[in-house]
């Protein structure tokens, strides 16, 4: 099969992968803080842990211990979608370059990148303080 495809960006929850036990983490500390757009802003634009984010944007008042266990149950649910596999070994096996461009915090992305197949490019929002649709984020293509 001859392939006019160079490269192939993907998402990563959604569609490469899913969160099977959905707590919302962030979203619970963004509630908790009386500045919630902030919050989500800026724990998908900076390296932020949720206990950074906590001491940054939560009330004194919040207790931590069951957002992190929240965190934690969430961060071992990630799983790749059935024909992901098939689908990035394909690719790979191409010569088609892979990526992943994502808007996520930065808890989630190495629980991700342990269960690929193999290392590939990626483009985290946390990393490089911007959200897609921005361009910026698709210039390392």
């Amino acid at each position: 099969m001859q392939w006019s495809v160079r490269a192939v960006i993907f998402d990563a929850f959604g569609t490469l992968s899913e969160l099977g036990t959905k707590k919302q983490v962030f979203a619970k500390l963004a509630r908790a803080s009386r500045r919630p757009k902030d919050v989500l802003y800026a724990v998908m634009t900076r390296p932020l842990g949720l206990r950074a984010a906590a001491a940054e944007f939560a009330p004194v008042s919040l207790e931590l211990e069951p957002l992190e266990a929240a965190l934690a149950l969430e961060l071992d649910s990630i799983r790749l979608f059935p024909d992901t596999l098939e689908c990035l070994i394909t690719l790979n096996e191409a010569g088609i370059k892979i990526g992943i461009a994502s808007n996520l915090a930065q808890p989630y992305a190495e629980p991700l990148l342990r269960i690929l197949p193999f290392r590939m490019d990626c483009a985290w929002s946390f990393e490089l303080g911007y959200l897609k649709p921005d361009p910026r984020i698709f210039a390392w293509i």
